[in-house]
């Protein structure tokens, strides 16, 4: 934490305050997030095989979608489903 702080991307306010990113740390972190590459063929197919996996549940399928795009992105990942009686699953989609 204070090597960042050093190289000017967290600042600490005040002595009793913990540290926050700095204007500086946050457009590298916007930037580094922005900064993506394209999926790979091999990445691809690991989706639809993920995707593939016969699940009852939305849960199920929810936690098969956020941790295959985890396991993608080396981001974390959540997941919201809607609270219904009767789920019908029609489309699942990646927004990267």
């Amino acid at each position: 934490m204070a090597e960042l702080e050093k190289i000017g991307l967290l600042d600490k306010p005040h002595t009793s305050a913990g540290r926050i990113p700095s204007a500086q740390g946050y457009r590298y972190y916007v930037d580094e997030l922005l900064n993506y590459n394209d999926i790979s063929m091999q990445e691809i197919k690991y989706i639809q095989t993920q995707l593939a996996t016969k699940v009852n549940q939305i849960e199920d399928l929810t936690k098969i979608a956020t941790s295959t795009l985890s396991e993608i992105t080396h981001y974390t990942s959540v997941g919201i489903g809607p609270r219904v009686a009767s789920q019908n699953i029609e489309e699942v989609k990646f927004v990267l």
